[in-house]
């Protein structure tokens, strides 16, 4: 582990972004400071977020795409719902994947999420697909 990583708390913005892009925690840790305005030991806020992942186009060889509702909504019981990680993950078992669930971010990656304790009945807010071309 790193020093600033170390010292780090409220980090899952610069967790993902490291593990999504291939950058190193230093190296997102810069990215996500300069770009989602994220102070140290601080979450980033969630409109910087989607504004900075929205404007990225490319983030260290990877072209940032957000996915459309049709991909992380379903219509169920006569009403536009929010899918969950679960189903998500089932829907999407290929690729690399930054997501948003309420008040948190996290990395999907060929079908298994970044962390362990995100639980996997999580609704899904917001997704970016990073695709290597």
């Amino acid at each position: 582990m790193n020093t600033l990583q170390s010292a780090e708390r409220a980090d899952c913005t610069v967790v993902t972004m490291s593990k999504v892009s291939d950058l190193s925690y230093d190296d997102a840790h810069a990215w996500v400071a300069e770009h989602m305005q994220r102070k140290n030991k601080r979450g980033a806020r969630t409109n910087k977020l989607v504004k900075a992942l929205d404007k990225a186009g490319q983030i260290n060889g990877w072209t940032v795409k957000r996915l459309g509702h049709g991909r992380t909504r379903r219509f169920s019981g006569g009403q536009d719902r929010k899918i969950t990680l679960k189903t998500f993950i089932k829907q999407e078992p290929k690729g690399r994947f930054y997501m948003t669930v309420r008040g948190h971010a996290i990395a999907v990656i060929d079908g298994v999420p970044g962390d362990d304790y995100t639980p996997l009945g999580r609704r899904v807010d917001m997704v970016w697909e990073f695709i290597k071309e």
